[in-house]
């Protein structure tokens, strides 16, 4: 038994369908922790009658937020964040990505769903570019949401609680450890987006990678660490 924590914003028309596939894959192997980022559309009752585990309601907007305040109901020793607009996923892509972190004794791994340029523009044009002049390589999906991760680890991290979350988490397991494994999910299909919509994100996840190598600094009023996020009750 292990935790699935799934982020959502406004995803009432897809996260029925995801936790209907995580339901018929995984059986009862897996407890399903969605995070309703402020949606507007009934995200929140979607999950649940899906058959969400637990629903957390966060308040404060990001992804970071959404993510870190669901770790915090999870008590397996791995975690997989999933993202809500993904189809495809198998029990065998999931399960495979755990035994390889395990065997090498790492902190956190990744589904490298193998995109193309046009379907990942934010990790094509802005993410892989920077981290290359920073000097890191090596990684496909720095900016992928499939993630298996040691829950102590990211409970003791400080990281941006907008879209840097992801980008930030994979340089503190490098940081840590000098290796992120990436296993293969082809099977695995993301709702590609208008490229508009990625603005924000590629501005998000360029400010977490420059503030990790100390080119901006880093404030504590945007780490998921030092801010609460949750609604009470």
């Amino acid at each position: 038994m292990f935790d699935f924590v799934i982020p959502a914003r406004n995803e009432a028309d897809v996260i029925g369908r995801l936790i209907g596939q995580l339901r018929s894959e995984f059986r009862d192997q897996v407890r399903v922790v969605v995070a309703d980022n402020a949606s507007e559309d009934g995200t929140a009752e979607s999950a649940k009658a899906a058959g969400a585990n637990e629903v957390v309601h966060v308040t404060r907007v990001g992804k970071g937020y959404a993510a870190m305040a669901a770790l915090k109901s999870c008590t397996s020793e791995f975690v997989m964040f999933c993202d809500a607009d993904i189809s495809g996923l198998e029990r065998r892509d999931v399960i495979g990505l755990i035994r390889a972190v395990e065997a090498r004794d790492l902190l956190f791994g990744r589904l490298d769903l193998q995109r193309s340029p046009r379907d990942a523009p934010v990790t094509t044009l802005t993410a892989i570019p920077l981290l290359r002049l920073f000097g890191v390589d090596g990684t496909r999906e720095p900016l992928g949401g499939l993630m298996a991760v040691r829950r102590s680890f990211a409970l003791a991290s400080h990281l941006p609680g907008d879209w840097g979350f992801d980008v930030a988490l994979t340089l503190s397991s490098l940081a840590r450890s000098r290796e992120v494994v990436e296993t293969p999910a082809p099977r695995v299909e993301h709702r590609r987006r208008d490229l508009g919509d990625y603005r924000v994100m590629a501005e998000q996840v360029s400010a977490a990678i420059l503030r990790h190598f100390g080119a901006l600094p880093w404030t504590h009023d945007n780490c998921t660490a030092c801010t609460v996020a949750v609604a009470a009750g």
